[in-house]
C-alpha cells in the first residue's frame, strides 16, 4: 500500500495519508517502517512535502475544543535525513529547524497568548516540552 502511495506521489498525484502518532516525527518514522527497500524509502523522502500533526484540547473560555499542531516542512536537508536513517537527528535538532520545524508549543503558545487556554491548565501535560513553551510564551 505504502509503494503505491509513493509510486503516485512521484506522478504527480496528491497523497495525503492519515494516522495516530505521538507527533511528526513518529508518523514518519511509522511510513518509513512499512516501506520495503532502500531505494523506496529515499523516493519517499523525496515525494515529502511536508508532515503535520494535530492535537485537539478543551479549552474552558471559549467552551470547545482548540486545534494545536506542528509542521515539518520536508526541505532538502528533511528528505536527506530521512533517506539516511537520521530521523533522530532531526528530532533531536528540532528547536534549530527555524524554517523547517513549527512545534505545538509555538502552536500552544499563541493559544494562550490569545486566552483560550490557560497556563495553569497545561502545566502538568507530559506531551508539552515546557521549557520550549516558555520561550515561545515570552516571545
Amino acid at each position: 500500500m505504502m509503494g503505491a502511495a509513493v509510486l503516485a506521489a512521484q506522478k504527480g498525484s496528491l497523497v495525503i495519508a492519515g494516522l495516530n502518532a505521538i507527533d511528526v516525527f513518529s508518523a514518519i518514522e511509522q511510513l518509513i517502517s512499512t516501506v520495503s527497500d532502500d531505494y523506496m524509502k529515499s523516493l519517499f523522502a523525496r515525494s515529502l512535502l511536508c508532515a503535520y500533526a494535530q492535537r485537539l484540547i478543551w479549552s474552558d473560555s471559549a467552551k470547545k475544543r482548540i486545534l494545536l499542531w506542528e509542521q515539518l516542512i520536508a526541505t532538502p536537508r528533511i528528505q536527506k535525513y530521512i533517506t539516511d536513517d537520521k530521523l533522530y537527528y532531526i528530532k533531536g535538532h528540532a528547536p534549530s529547524l527555524r524554517d523547517e520545524y513549527f512545534p505545538v508549543e509555538k502552536s500552544l503558545a499563541r493559544a494562550v497568548k490569545k486566552g483560550l487556554i490557560k497556563e495553569e491548565n497545561i502545566v502538568l501535560e507530559p506531551w508539552i516540552n515546557q521549557d520550549v513553551l516558555r520561550a515561545y510564551l515570552e516571545r
